[in-house]
């Protein structure tokens, strides 16, 4: 499975000494756990820590404070604390904690997913770090060489979070259009760009947009627009807003409730990818996402739907039977075997996430 490096408190910085003789730190509570927050990383890891401030002039240079820390087997959290200058206290800086010396970003492939995720605080100015700071960035390599930067929230909510499925999804999508193979049929899309016409890309359930954002870095000649339910607009947008598309490519965001009527804006446009990442895990939701799926795919002959999801648990075998009850097929089927060093060693089963394209019946037939 994949864990994640998070920040349960946002670095911070502090005064550990009297007023007379100041001992001035940045300190953080982190812990490494699952996408779900239900199990912690189960081995021994260094962790590179690295403390970036910002120069007193602009002809001066920054200066990085690194040090090592390390991660025990039964760890849940783990502090952090990063002694600085005095003189820093008022400069910018950045807070990186990696599983890698040094790294820019995570490698994101099929088969080198990273089974630590590495973390970033965003860029403030020291003496304001405080609990009123939320977000922590994630950064993926994808495999056009673009950098994906994706914010979310620090904390042990999982809403705002990046899942397992749409990691995989994007590192599935990344190799698939790098790949010459004609195999996957949802390609034949991309593959006719550009065209008369860009790509048409929807997303349901976008969260904080890795998936949707992903696809527009990856994909020249493409409208993607990732839709979710209001309270989840504000990080999205964010992280749209920070985004850098592919050529000829955008981003845009849209309220969009699952198992109503499409509104107008939606019912006029014919897509021809439907994106859905970790979106079957709470089985009351399904036959609205069933609803949305089929109301969309109605639009065009030549809708595909690319579905990821970590089965969590056996209530979300109705997915599938609500979705072949619609007139939906499984045309194509992936599963991705998610990294777990502590399970390889143990003999234990790995985690995986299956991916599956689905298409309506009558149309899947006349291709």
């Amino acid at each position: 499975m994949v864990f994640y490096i998070r920040f349960l408190k946002p670095p911070t910085i502090v005064n550990n000494g009297k007023a007379n003789k100041a001992r001035i730190a940045v300190k953080a509570l982190i812990t490494i756990t699952t996408d779900l927050g239900d199990d912690f990383y189960q081995n021994d890891i260094d962790l590179r820590v690295i403390l970036s401030i910002a120069p007193l002039t602009e002809k001066a240079r920054g200066e990085t404070v690194k040090m090592t820390i390390t991660w025990k087997k039964g760890f849940r959290t783990l502090r952090v604390e990063i002694p600085i200058e005095h003189t820093a206290v008022s400069r910018l800086a950045q807070l990186q904690l990696s599983s890698n010396v040094d790294t820019e970003a995570d490698l994101l492939q099929p088969n080198k997913m990273p089974e630590v995720v590495n973390a970033w605080s965003g860029i403030h100015s020291v003496s304001t770090l405080s609990n009123t700071i939320r977000k922590v960035e994630r950064r993926f390599l994808l495999e056009n060489g673009h950098m994906l930067r994706i914010s979310e929230e620090t904390g042990e909510s999982i809403a705002r979070h990046i899942w397992d499925a749409g990691v995989a999804l994007i590192a599935y999508i990344g190799n698939v259009l790098r790949s010459s193979s004609e195999g996957e049929s949802w390609t034949s899309h991309v593959r006719r760009q550009p065209s008369s016409r860009s790509l048409n890309v929807l997303e349901l359930g976008s969260g904080v947009g890795i998936v949707g954002i992903g696809c527009a870095q990856l994909m020249p000649f493409s409208n993607v627009l990732l839709t979710d339910l209001p309270e989840a607009m504000d990080i999205l947008e964010y992280n749209i807003s920070r985004a850098q598309p592919a050529e000829s490519s955008a981003l845009s965001s849209a309220v969009l409730d699952w198992g109503v009527d499409l509104p107008a804006t939606f019912a006029k446009q014919p897509y021809d990818l439907l994106l859905v990442s970790d979106c079957t895990y709470n089985p009351d939701r399904i036959p609205a996402l069933v609803h949305t799926l089929f109301a969309l795919t109605s639009l065009s002959e030549t809708t595909d739907i690319l579905i990821s999801m970590k089965v969590r648990h056996p209530s979300e075998a109705l997915f599938f039977d609500l979705m072949s009850d619609t007139g939906f097929v499984i045309v194509e089927k992936v599963t991705l075997v998610l990294p777990d060093n502590y399970r390889s060693c143990n003999g234990e089963t790995l985690e995986t996430v299956q991916i599956y394209i689905f298409r309506l019946m009558g149309f899947a037939s006349r291709r």
